[in-house]
């Protein structure tokens, strides 16, 4: 009896030995679990969504997919994670608009404005002359009189035409400076990928108001707070824009 209680204990190893066996061989073939220490991670995919429920509320569930190169949760076209990229535009403009070519521009209105300046002057000085020459002519000297009045009040318009030349000329020459800075924007941004570029002023740049007014508009002009500094892209568009440092 003993014996026979002796094989069946055996038998029983035996059996337990050949499972054992056979668990560690199915575990050894492709399905192996991945070591924490290896150095290339799996992959996670390739997977046309990724659904995430909601561990508070299992009828809530979000879906992930690949929208575009986009993560998308949703329809609508707001439903996107989109990349954003800043650029300080301000001094940017600036050199723009010190271009050569617009300088020019602003010396030719310059020089025609001072062209037509001087016959203003010339005929004012010869209209005092003739003043002066008419001695106590008291007709002549109001004529004289009316004469220079109608000159003057001519000076005077010219004066407000050529300030609004002048207005219109740097307004044109702004938008064609902005218009430029927007061409480097979208080559820079369509390089790196970037939906969207915001213009922003560095937190860290000093105020320049001297008033609280000046103070607070600062601010407003600062609408990040706080970002990544790599998210500032301005010296890439400065480089398209083939600008130097000041």
């Amino acid at each position: 009896m003993l014996r026979n209680e002796r094989s069946i204990l055996m038998a029983a190893v035996g059996l337990l030995a050949v499972l054992n066996l056979t668990l560690l061989i199915q575990h050894s073939g492709t399905n192996a679990v991945a070591d924490d220490t290896a150095t290339d991670a799996p992959a996670l995919g390739p997977a046309a969504t990724l659904e995430l429920v909601d561990a508070s509320d299992d009828d809530e569930e979000l879906v992930l997919r690949n929208e575009s190169g986009r993560i998308a949760w949703g329809k609508a076209p707001q439903h996107r994670v989109w990349s954003i990229g800043f650029v300080h535009i301000g001094p940017l403009l600036s050199q723009l608009m010190d271009s050569e070519e617009f300088k020019v521009e602003r010396e030719d209105l310059a020089a025609e404005a001072k062209e037509r300046e001087e016959e203003f002057s010339s005929q004012l000085d010869q209209i005092r002359a003739d003043y002066e020459d008419a001695g106590e002519d008291e007709a002549a000297r109001e004529e004289i009189g009316r004469r220079g009045q109608e000159v003057f009040q001519a000076f005077q318009a010219f004066q407000q035409e050529v300030e609004m030349l002048q207005q219109a000329l740097a307004a044109d020459q702004l938008e064609r400076s902005y218009r430029e800075l927007i061409a480097a924007v979208n080559v820079v941004a369509d390089r790196m990928d970037i939906d969207i570029v915001k213009r922003f002023i560095p937190t860290e740049d000093e105020f320049q108001g001297v008033d609280i007014s000046s103070a607070m508009q600062e601010i407003r002009l600062r609408p990040a707070l706080r970002y990544p500094e790599s998210s500032d892209i301005s010296r890439d568009v400065q480089e398209e824009l083939g600008l130097q440092d000041e």
